[in-house]
């Protein structure tokens, strides 16, 4: 099963909050959502589509005319996606769960704690954890949320609680 159609991380990246904070949509990066909001400048509400794993094919500054996407903030939007469609109109971001690649958790660790963090010490956390997790975006995502956020998956509640030690 592909990561981004992966119900479990789904869940988890959505619960995430400090991960979907730090996201800056870019060329390359799927979320969980709507690929089109149909009806787009006839009246269609938010809530009208079903949310569906989708590839952000392009994402840009919000030109001055107001064409362009809006890339910060809550306000964000996305124009052109897997589904092909140009005219799809804006994707809120409140209605997209950033779900990220195994090498983004991976950097995300690199660019605070160096290699040392994201070889050594994810080793001991692999062998601790390995078997509660069906994938490596899952292990990768529980490990970033340990180390930084000091949170750990609690799959009963499937939530992220606080944590004094998780590694």
């Amino acid at each position: 099963m592909k990561f981004y159609e992966d119900p479990l991380y789904i869940k988890m990246c959505q619960e995430a909050e400090e991960i979907q904070e730090m996201w800056l949509p870019q060329e390359g990066d799927w979320y969980y959502g709507p690929a089109v909001m149909s009806g787009y400048g006839y009246g269609a509400k938010e809530e009208d589509e079903e949310p569906e794993p989708c590839l952000i094919y392009y994402a840009s500054p919000e030109d001055e005319d107001g064409y362009h996407p809006k890339v910060s903030g809550k306000d964000w939007v996305v124009f052109y996606n897997s589904a092909g469609d140009w005219d799809s109109g804006p994707i809120p971001r409140h209605r997209a769960v950033w779900l990220p690649r195994q090498d983004q958790l991976q950097e995300m660790i690199t660019r605070e704690h160096g290699r040392f963090s994201l070889v050594e010490l994810f080793y001991h956390f692999a062998n601790k954890h390995f078997y509660e997790f069906r994938s490596m975006e899952q292990l990768w995502l529980a490990y970033v949320m340990c180390l930084e956020f000091k949170k750990k998956w609690n799959p009963e509640t499937e939530k992220w609680e606080a944590v004094d030690e998780c590694l």
